[in-house]
């Protein structure tokens, strides 16, 4: 059956079948012409005409249902069939029957290949790691005749720690045939389901709403394979994410990838950054309640700096090295890369900070220290407090939830 629809689809796409119909057309307008009853002049381009009368029509929408009118024949049986006297009339009445005929049969005929071309597959696959989906990739790609010029429209992936994958999803768009391809595989099994673009939520592909910015699968799928994503010894699982257009998540430690050698640096504040096409990152481990995210990361591709603040931000932080350590947890991280250290100066910066006139009861659990001599201690419960000691001078103040939890992220390191 699979050679069946390989078939249908070659000779639809290599125009075989409009060579073959153009010829069986012109074959039975010659033989009704050699069926004349009597000459006639430019009876040839009569039938001719007669023929493309017979097949011409007009389309009426109504909501999702298209009507299809055939008023060349109409007009044939109002105009030229009520004459008397007509000469060769059964021939020319041939034509424009068969102009009919052919309306609809280009209509069965685009269905047809609609439902082959358009048709859901499915396979079963055994389990493989997530190094080994660009060769997969690849199979499903030749196999459905996917074209280069594919982008991710969305991608979840979740795979275990010993890299196998437990269940994928995605949808990438073919730009050049206009197709959006959506697979799922979980469990086994692999199913694709293939639409038409121009049907998906009235959604249609052009081909300049793909620009630099967007994710080819191809780009993808490289740095599935080749990026070291930082792994957790408790951690059960991993999953990664994308979606086209989507904001990354602002409460995450943000990665650089480069795409010459695949390397990854960490990133400084946010606010530095401009564009970019972002990948989620959990690392998931199990808890009493089920399963829950380590820590959030957003790796970005196609990112630029704003070196103006860059450069600020260095000379205003060269030389200074960090220490956090959360005493609940036992976990600590030493700081010494400029852009880190930038990035958590910068969080500390006391513009959102509210002073406090009350006596706080609580004791910080999370300490920031510098070489430098300054330290901070910040604590959460009912709300967060921030506990600043700079040469010996201590002052308690409110902070927001967002703070405390941006600088435990490190610990989860």
């Amino acid at each position: 059956m699979n050679n069946i629809f390989k078939f249908l689809e070659y000779i639809n796409e290599s125009s075989i079948l409009n060579i073959l119909t153009i010829l069986l057309i012109a074959g039975y307008l010659i033989y009704i012409y050699s069926k004349k009853e009597t000459e006639e002049k430019y009876l040839v381009l009569k039938i001719i005409g007669f023929y493309l009368l017979g097949g011409f029509r007009t389309v009426f929408s109504l909501g999702s249902i298209s009507i299809i009118i055939p008023i060349g024949f109409f007009m044939y049986l109002m105009i030229f069939k009520s004459k008397y006297n007509r000469v060769n009339y059964k021939i020319k009445d041939r034509a424009v029957v068969i102009g009919l005929v052919m309306i609809y049969i280009s209509l069965l005929s685009n269905k047809i290949y609609e439902l082959v071309e358009y048709r859901d597959r499915t396979a079963t696959v055994q389990s493989f790691s997530i190094n080994e989906l660009k060769d997969k990739y690849e199979f499903i790609k030749n196999d459905l005749d996917i074209s280069k010029n594919t982008y991710v429209d969305s991608f979840n992936i979740k795979y275990s720690r010993d890299k196998k994958i437990i269940s994928l999803n995605c949808s990438i768009a073919d730009v050049l045939k206009n197709k959006l391809y959506y697979i799922n595989l979980s469990d086994g099994q692999c199913d694709i389901s293939v639409n038409k673009v121009n049907e998906h939520d009235g959604y249609i592909i052009y081909h300049d709403n793909y620009n630099g910015n967007d994710l080819r699968v191809e780009s993808l799928l490289d740095i599935l394979d080749k990026v070291k994503f930082k792994e957790y010894k408790d951690a059960e699982s991993y999953i990664i994410g994308y979606e086209k257009n989507n904001q990354y998540l602002s409460e995450t430690s943000l990665y650089g990838i480069n795409l010459n050698d695949y390397s990854t640096t960490k990133l400084p504040d946010e606010s530095l950054i401009i564009g970019g096409v972002s990948l989620e990152y959990f690392p998931m481990r199990k808890n009493d309640n089920g399963i829950e995210s380590i820590k959030t990361s957003t790796y970005l591709i196609d990112y630029t700096i704003d070196e103006t603040d860059l450069e600020f931000n260095e000379m205003a932080y060269e030389g200074i090295n960090l220490t956090i350590k959360n005493i609940e947890t036992n976990k600590s991280k030493y700081i010494t890369d400029i852009n880190e250290v930038a990035y958590i100066g910068e969080l500390l910066k006391r513009e959102d900070w509210q002073d406090v006139n009350f006596k706080v009861n609580v004791s910080p659990d999370l300490f920031i220290e510098d070489n430098k001599g300054n330290k901070f201690g910040l604590c959460e419960e009912d709300k967060c407090f921030i506990l600043r000691e700079i040469n010996g001078t201590k002052a308690w103040y409110l902070i927001s939830t967002e703070l405390y939890d941006k600088i435990n992220y490190y610990t989860f390191e």
